[in-house]
């Protein structure tokens, strides 16, 4: 690991978006507690795209760190502190997941062939996991540096990766933040998760005309 011991670091913050974000959102951005020398860089268009060309424009500002913040995620004001206190590379705050499957922290274990999502921790805290989403992620730039490009790459659907779930019937190929967890864990790294990190996850749902909720963007059945 390098040495992110300086007393003022130079932060990037990384917006992946669709050209809209809710006020929530944007107000919490503007609330964030980050340091002096902070920039957010922000790119629409395919995922693994953008999220490759939000890297791009943050190197130019030759950053210490990239926090990665997805427009539906909104995390605690002073995430920044409290991600980088624990001095490793990759940790993410705690955020959940919705799809047909039910909800579960957006973080996984993919040695569990049955269960590859995480649905429980034992404990508050750092959490060593395999993959994250990068709804509230710090990198640090040692970990940019290191890997080779891209960065991220969506396969899903078309291209047969070690970590894809043909296995239980899915589609070949991994989404764009499985791939850089991959390449990341190729290299070395350790991922964690800090559970006592705990964002906020914006989601779609339809409520009744007597405000009875009816179902979840990606969870119909709920």
């Amino acid at each position: 690991m390098s040495s992110h011991g300086q007393q003022t670091p130079d932060v990037a913050i990384a917006v992946p978006h669709t050209g809209s974000v809710s006020m929530r959102w944007a107000v919490r951005l503007s609330e964030l507690e980050m340091p002096p020398h902070t920039i957010v860089t922000k790119s629409t268009g395919a995922i693994d795209l953008a999220r490759e060309k939000t890297v791009e424009d943050a190197l130019r500002t030759d950053p210490d760190w990239i926090l990665f913040m997805d427009s539906d995620v909104v995390p605690p004001r002073d995430v920044f502190q409290r991600l980088a206190r624990h001095g490793v590379d990759i940790v993410s705050g705690l955020y959940y997941m919705d799809n047909p499957d039910g909800v579960h922290p957006a973080m996984w274990r993919l040695d569990e062939e049955e269960s590859p999502a995480i649905s429980g921790y034992d404990r508050e805290g750092l959490v060593n996991v395999d993959a994250v989403g990068f709804g509230c992620l710090l990198v640090s730039r040692e970990v940019i540096d290191t890997l080779e490009r891209p960065w991220f790459r969506w396969t899903k659907g078309y291209d047969d990766h070690p970590w894809d779930l043909q296995h239980q019937g899915e589609k070949p190929g991994i989404s764009e933040d499985f791939y850089f967890c991959h390449k990341a864990q190729e290299a070395g790294y350790d991922i964690y998760v800090d559970t006592t990190v705990k964002c906020m996850h914006e989601k779609k749902c339809l409520l009744t005309d007597d405000g009875v909720f009816l179902q979840s963007q990606l969870n119909p059945s709920n």
